[in-house]
Formats: structure tokens, C-alpha cells, sequence
């Protein structure tokens, strides 16, 4: 004969008893919610652990200004917020350097993810600062990016001014980056409700969809600023170093 109690009672002190060919098992059940309290629970309870234990080392800073938390993908500290079998990460809030190494990841990204014939479509990729266009490809964005300087509400964008960019993006065209496929072209097509006609439509499953998709996972502290849109601008604008006219439009 063997006895197996579980302590924990349920919320409304339900007790089942069986028992067994061989002897009486006699088990205190909890309900399906309350073992997914418990799981909720020990999982922050790990949470906190774990992160006073890297804080304790000096691998993570204790002062919580200097890091943000996300729960189940949103920022923020409630940890209570928490669902089953959820996620919480804490990331340390990026500097000056590594910001600029973040937005030459996305260049990155972006470009090993365009699909290439001539070299045209990638050479129109611009990083614009603050409604100011600073460089026009990798190698010069990489070069304005190494003297930077940012502060807080500025404004990176990352936009391509090839004519038919945007069919690209509503094609899903891009280059696969992992799996048995990696290195093919794709053209998987993503749809989506329309605001005005209430029926289906073309949405963005390009480079530049998946690099922000990429780069959310990559730097969740800056999550909840990388966006994605299409900005309605004449190609010609890239011969003209201010597009503060850009300011006008927001990413949603």
C-alpha cells in the first residue's frame, strides 16, 4: 500500500479518492485551474530567481530604469499578467552603440532578405534620421553609424525607393534565411482584412515585413518601437537629401 498527498487544495476544496486493484491511492485533486495557477506561479517564482541570481553575479543590473520587462510579448512588470505556459523576458536597455549595431543588423537583415536580379532593388535602401536621408546602402550606412549620436524621441527609418518595392512586399517576395529552403526565393502572400472594403487584401510579407518580425525577436527592448508601413512618396525623392516630408506620416 502507498499514499500520495498533494497538499495543495483546490479553490473550491474538491477531493477525489480512488483506489487501486492492489491498495487504496488516496489523492487530493486540484482542478484544472489551479494547476495552472500552480504553473503560472512557479514560473515567476523561477523568474525572480533566476533574475536575482544573474544581478547578484553583476551579469544583470538590479536598478529596474536600466532594463524592461515583457510579459508574454507586452512591456510590461506585472508579472501576475502572466498566461500558461507564457513567457517573460528581461532585456537590458540598449546604448548609443548598441542601438547603431541594432540598426545595422536590420540593414542586415533586410538586404540578405531582398531578392536580387540586377542589385537594383537593394541598392534603393536608405536610412533616414530624423526626416533626413544619411546614407543610401549598407557600407554608407555603416560609416554614418560609427560617429551617431542619438537621443531620446529620435526617429530611424529604414526605406526602399524602388518603384515597385511595395509589389514586392504584398507578394511576400524575399530570400528564405533558415530551414531546407534557406537561400530560395519565396513568395508566400500574406492577406488581410481591408479597413475600407471590409474584404481581403494583399499585406506586407516581404523583406522588410520579416526583418521587423526578426528584429522584434532579436532586441525585445525595442519591440515596441519597430514598425512597419508603406509610405506613400515619390521614387524621385531619393535623388533629394531632406525628405522631411516623411515627418508627416507614422508607422503603425
Amino acid at each position: 500500500m502507498f499514499e500520495l498527498d498533494i497538499s495543495y487544495r483546490s479553490r473550491n476544496n474538491k477531493i477525489t479518492t480512488t483506489k487501486g486493484k492492489k491498495g487504496a491511492q488516496r489523492v487530493t485533486a486540484a482542478t484544472f485551474e489551479d494547476m495552472i495557477d500552480f504553473l503560472i506561479v512557479n514560473h515567476i517564482g523561477a523568474d525572480k530567481a533566476f533574475t536575482e541570481d544573474l544581478q547578484n553575479k553583476g551579469l544583470f543590473p538590479k536598478d529596474e530604469k536600466l532594463y524592461g520587462t515583457f510579459v508574454d510579448g507586452k512591456r510590461t512588470s506585472d508579472l501576475t499578467l502572466l498566461k500558461p505556459f507564457g513567457k517573460i523576458v528581461k532585456a537590458q536597455k540598449l546604448g548609443a552603440e548598441d542601438l547603431a549595431k541594432a540598426i545595422l543588423t536590420a540593414f542586415k537583415m533586410i538586404e540578405g532578405r531582398q531578392v536580387r536580379k540586377t542589385g537594383y532593388y537593394a541598392s534603393n535602401n536608405f536610412l533616414v534620421y530624423n526626416g533626413l536621408v544619411v546614407a543610401k546602402g549598407i557600407f554608407s550606412a555603416n560609416s554614418w553609424l560609427k560617429t551617431a549620436v542619438f537621443k531620446e524621441g529620435d526617429r530611424i527609418r529604414i526605406i526602399n525607393l524602388a518603384p515597385y518595392a511595395r509589389k514586392l512586399e504584398r507578394e511576400g517576395r524575399k530570400i528564405i534565411q533558415g530551414g531546407k529552403d534557406k537561400g530560395k526565393k519565396s513568395g508566400n502572400k500574406r492577406q488581410k482584412k481591408s479597413k475600407i472594403t471590409g474584404g481581403k487584401v494583399l499585406a506586407a510579407n516581404g523583406a522588410f515585413w520579416q526583418t521587423k518580425n526578426a528584429l522584434r525577436n532579436k532586441y525585445p527592448i525595442l519591440r515596441n518601437s519597430i514598425r512597419f508601413s508603406f509610405i506613400p512618396v515619390d521614387a524621385s525623392t531619393a535623388s533629394r537629401a531632406n525628405v522631411g516630408s516623411f515627418s508627416r506620416y507614422n508607422f503603425k
